[in-house]
């Protein structure tokens, strides 16, 4: 709280600071406020930093350089909370994100007579007297390795350190015990934290892991399901194969054994043709042996015939 309530002290008594186009004293003046209220009356708030440290993780899980929720894309959502908006930082701790806000962008904002830019934003909201209570918090990660968020709120917090505030001439030994307890408890918080994302990193190292070797083992099953259907497919091709050829033998020594016996009961029957035929030449030739022995019989029998006539002529005439 002491670099705010140190920026908002030095500039108020600088006429030539201004705000909204007037001199920062006539600005918070308008709010009836003194330089003491303005100064001192800005308070630290918890639920402001829970929401600072929330801020700081979501932007360093985008890793953009804006003012994104989680997914990068829609605003940061503060509904229900004290807050309503932020200052971020990018590869600083707090002293160097506080110089960044405040020594970096007073130039900007006296140029710009105290108007809002994208230039001089984060003093703007730090001097800007409607914001009453702040917060930090830090994450790390993002493109440069660390986030910073100063979360901003409309409302009075609840921690309210006596460090910066005018007429303030050191704290107290209660005030220095409170400050150690809370200094120990923010450690203690951001090493819990710290432990916690180690684990959580941990954890998703070895599911990643995990899920490499599941699909390694996965992608071999596969690859053997594969082999094992190749090998089937393979089996079935070569049983097909080898009934094809057993099929197409069987039907050649069919037709083979088909052609020979064709082939034999042609050779019986021009055989037995020939056979018919030889028998038919046989009974021609005996038949026409009769007939010849028939004729001669016939022929020697007339011979005889006509010897007898002779001869019985003869002995007629010789009687």
């Amino acid at each position: 709280m002491s670099e705010i309530r140190n920026a908002r002290s030095r500039l108020y008594d600088d006429r030539s600071m201004y705000f909204e186009g007037v001199p920062l004293q006539d600005y918070v003046r308008r709010f009836g406020l003194t330089k003491q209220a303005y100064v001192n009356n800005i308070q630290y708030d918890s639920e402001n930093e829970e929401d600072a440290y929330r801020r700081a993780q979501e932007t360093a899980q985008h890793g953009k350089l804006g003012h994104f929720a989680p997914d990068g894309v829609s605003d940061p959502n503060y509904s229900g909370r004290k807050a309503w908006g932020e200052n971020l930082s990018w590869g600083l701790d707090f002293y160097g994100s506080m110089k960044g806000w405040i020594g970096d962008e007073e130039a900007p904002l006296r140029s710009a007579r105290g108007y809002f830019t994208e230039e001089d934003s984060h003093l703007y909201q730090i001097l800007n007297p409607s914001n009453l209570s702040f917060a930090y918090g830090e994450a790390p990660g993002g493109p440069y390795g660390i986030v910073g968020v100063m979360t901003l709120s409309e409302y009075h917090g609840n921690i309210d350190y006596s460090v910066g505030k005018i007429g303030y001439s050191g704290p107290s030994e209660e005030e220095k015990r409170r400050a150690a307890e809370e200094e120990e408890a923010r450690k203690k918080k951001e090493e819990e934290e710290r432990k916690a994302r180690e684990e959580e990193e941990e954890k998703l190292r070895l599911a990643r892991k995990a899920h490499k070797a599941h699909n390694k083992h996965h992608k071999v099953v596969k690859a053997l399901k594969k082999v094992k259907a190749f090998n089937w497919a393979l089996a079935a091709t070569i049983a097909t194969v080898a009934i094809v050829v057993i099929a197409a033998v069987a039907c050649g020594i069919w037709y083979f054994l088909l052609r020979k016996k064709k082939r034999v009961e042609l050779e019986s029957s021009e055989d037995i043709a020939k056979e018919a035929s030889e028998e038919k030449s046989e009974e021609k030739s005996e038949e026409k042996s009769e007939d010849t022995s028939e004729d001669t019989s016939e022929k020697l029998s007339e011979e005889n015939t006509a010897e007898t006539s002779e001869d019985s002529t003869e002995d007629s005439t010789e009687e």
